[in-house]
């Protein structure tokens, strides 16, 4: 009894360092794409489209090492998940037992309560497929399904320490990016100013 409490106390510390995290990484990455197109935006008063077409493959290959666009698009790291979908499979089925629309009739809930649990059915699908861990342990999480049902409270519980560290190398990488310094200037039009024209002539001239 004390390995399996002990367990069960180190997996729900793991879920809760992760969501909390996710949560950190979802407002950077809000942040990210606002500033990105703030940027762009401010970008065309100091560089015209004949001179951008001029040296795009320039630019490009810039951007493919640091632009904030394909950073989130590649979000490399050096972790990775070691978390399979034959790892989620069987908490994914009690998940759609619980929230499948099919099944829900049979389940003595609120319709309130039926509304929710198919809004985690279409979220836990994609999140499944896409093994998107952060999104499926918060589905999972509202439906309190644990890995107690499959016997697997140890390894996720190391598991998802891992996607924690893989969140926070995405957050370190995002906040060395361009659109992050953008955002650091807090909306002083100079600072901002100065950021633009620094980034354009790094890669245009």
């Amino acid at each position: 009894m004390g390995y399996y409490i002990r367990a069960r106390n180190a997996y729900n510390k793991s879920l809760e360092s992760l969501l909390e995290k996710n949560e950190e990484y979802l407002s950077v990455t809000e942040i990210i794409d606002r500033m990105s197109a703030a940027y762009a935006d401010m970008e065309k008063e100091f560089i015209d489209e004949e001179t951008k077409e001029k040296h795009a493959i320039q630019a490009q290959n810039k951007r493919d090492q640091s632009d904030f666009n394909s950073v989130i698009k590649k979000g490399k790291t050096k972790r990775k998940s070691i978390i399979k979908k034959k790892h989620l499979s069987r908490m994914y089925r009690r998940i759609v037992e619980r929230t499948h629309p099919d099944k829900l009739e049979q389940l003595d809930l609120s319709e309130a309560e039926k509304i929710d649990r198919e809004y985690i059915f279409k979220d836990v699908v994609p999140a499944y497929k896409k093994l998107d861990i952060p999104a499926f342990f918060e589905c999972a999480n509202e439906i309190q399904i644990s890995p107690q049902s499959v016997g697997h409270y140890d390894f996720f519980s190391k598991a998802l320490k891992v996607e924690v560290q893989i969140l926070e190398e995405k957050i370190a990488i995002l906040k060395n990016t361009i659109a992050w310094t953008f955002y650091e200037c807090e909306g002083d039009p100079e600072c901002e100013r100065k950021v633009v024209e620094r980034t354009v002539k790094s890669i245009y001239k």
